[in-house]
């Protein structure tokens, strides 16, 4: 594990500590991941908060101005980055916060791969017996588009592969061919 990563984790846990002492993971969840949109459209914001150049105050006086109306929890996370000389962290901090969130409440994470995008019908079946499959209330899936597999879908569980893709069972019969 690289050190950021660990640093990451760490201010990640403290966050979830906070969440669940005050009772409101849930909310502030979703106030982190609508911070996570935000950073995410706009990246030269984290460049910003990250840059020696900037003042502290300047930092955190942007940082009062863009998260306004964000819960105090927030904007002292941010705060306390800034700080630390920590805030190039920031998304990698709430992805950490998002998925110690859903262990925590029995939420699994899967990436799924496919040829065309699913339908909602295909999505909520697939995300149902994966739910069940991991033993878990609910499944997240992230959905990816691959022409590769030719047909089929891939899912990816953390570093399980379960792979139902007209390219696998291609390659196994070609595998099988070779061994005959």
């Amino acid at each position: 594990m690289s050190v950021n990563i660990g640093i990451a984790n760490r201010y990640s846990m403290a966050l979830l500590e906070v969440a669940k002492e005050r009772d409101n993971v849930q909310e502030l969840t979703a106030e982190v991941t609508a911070v996570k949109d935000i950073l995410g459209q706009n990246p030269e914001f984290i460049s910003f908060l990250s840059s020696p150049a900037v003042s502290m105050k300047t930092k955190k006086e942007a940082v009062k101005a863009a998260f306004e109306s964000a819960d105090d929890v927030v904007s002292n996370l941010i705060y306390v980055l800034i700080d630390n000389k920590r805030a190039g962290l920031l998304l990698t901090i709430i992805d950490h916060y998002i998925s110690s969130v859903n262990a925590y409440l029995n939420v699994g994470e899967a990436d799924v791969y496919s040829v065309v995008e699913l339908s909602e019908t295909e999505e909520a079946k697939l995300a149902d017996a994966f739910a069940k499959f991991a033993n878990n209330k609910q499944m997240i899936l992230r959905k990816h588009i691959d022409a590769s597999l030719i047909g089929g879908v891939k899912v990816v569980m953390g570093s399980v592969v379960y792979d139902g893709s007209l390219r696998s069972k291609l390659n196994g019969l070609a595998h099988q061919i070779k061994m005959s």
